[in-house]
């Protein structure tokens, strides 16, 4: 898939200060399992120190209500907001998913991150939880955050890349936060048709592309694959999945990014460390750039459900857009 030339960054200090930032066709659209776990071995310490200590830890968007983070407030009171917002969209995506009545039995987890969604799962409804990664070390300590949990008997972390996961246990949801853009879409959703038992779904919550010209700047900070709504229906489709539900949460997650960056500026506040300060500095110029993507209506986010027909069932059941 190729990548259209990214829009330009209008604050100089951010080229100033991101001396590596991407150009376009700079970066594989897709990475290998092995560039994968390099890559987010690199950032482990910097996840943990941005929505820790845990021992729920999400690596992903939130919902937020309108108001920005409290001037001056210090960077735990920041990232408290941002967790409180991360746990939020975990709430909302659930009532989206139905996950009161399909969250039974055994749950798989794409892309468990270090755990935070997994051991969610486990503490609120009544399943055995497959977290999904493809990172030893994130394994490793998903199994310490569940364990500080108390429901280390209802999460499993597996080390495996989803298009070779093979399960004898059929599962009745299977779900994916903000893990999908990272997986060829044919792939990962052939491999949740297979694992999932008749009648179950696949709940993903996800940042999709609505304008192609931005496509670079996301796929290049994140190392992803960002799609388009449709080519997860498509791809869906072709593995034998269909989208019941599709809902639009975008407006709800713009004031993620400026929490992010005003936590960074008061962790910059607080060290003096030249690398530490070389990578808040960054951060604080590629959030800025996705605030602004977000305001142009670049980007949307989504929660989407796909289900697995019963035998018998219609093919075609109706899309429910919110």
């Amino acid at each position: 898939m190729a990548c259209a030339t990214a829009p330009q960054i209008e604050d100089a200090s951010c080229t100033a200060a991101s001396g590596s930032m991407p150009v376009a066709g700079q970066w594989p659209v897709i990475m290998s399992e092995a560039a994968a776990r390099s890559y987010y071995h690199g950032k482990t310490a910097a996840i943990i120190d941005r929505y820790g200590p845990g021992p729920r830890i999400h690596y992903h968007i939130g919902l937020f209500d309108d108001h920005g983070p409290a001037p001056g407030g210090t960077a735990d009171q920041i990232r408290a907001g941002i967790v409180a917002a991360q746990e939020h969209m975990l709430e909302h995506a659930a009532g989206v998913w139905d996950a009161a009545t399909v969250f039974t039995g055994n749950l798989l987890d794409v892309g468990c991150g270090l755990g935070g969604g997994a051991i969610y799962w486990a503490q609120h409804f009544p399943v055995q939880v497959t977290a999904l990664t493809n990172v030893p070390e994130h394994a490793a300590v998903t199994h310490e955050l569940a364990v500080a949990a108390g429901v280390a008997g209802r999460v499993s972390p597996v080390v495996a890349d989803v298009g070779d996961f093979r399960s004898a246990s059929s599962y009745s949801a299977a779900v994916a936060v903000e893990s999908s853009c990272y997986v060829p879409r044919p792939r990962l959703f052939r491999r949740v048709a297979a694992a999932l038992a008749p009648g179950g779904v696949f709940g993903i919550e996800d940042i999709f592309l609505a304008q192609p010209a931005w496509r670079a700047v996301f796929d290049g900070y994140w190392q992803t694959c960002i799609g388009t709504v449709s080519q997860y229906r498509r791809a869906a489709g072709q593995a034998g999945l269909l989208m019941d539900q599709n809902v639009d949460v975008t407006g709800r997650t713009m004031e993620f990014w400026i929490h992010s960056q005003e936590w960074a500026r008061a962790r910059l506040a607080g060290t003096a460390d030249a690398g530490q300060r070389e990578r808040l500095m960054r951060s604080i110029c590629w959030h800025n750039q996705f605030l602004q993507g977000w305001r142009d209506g670049a980007y949307q986010v989504r929660i989407l459900r796909f289900r697995k027909p019963l035998a018998g069932q219609p093919d075609t059941p109706g899309e429910v857009l919110s």
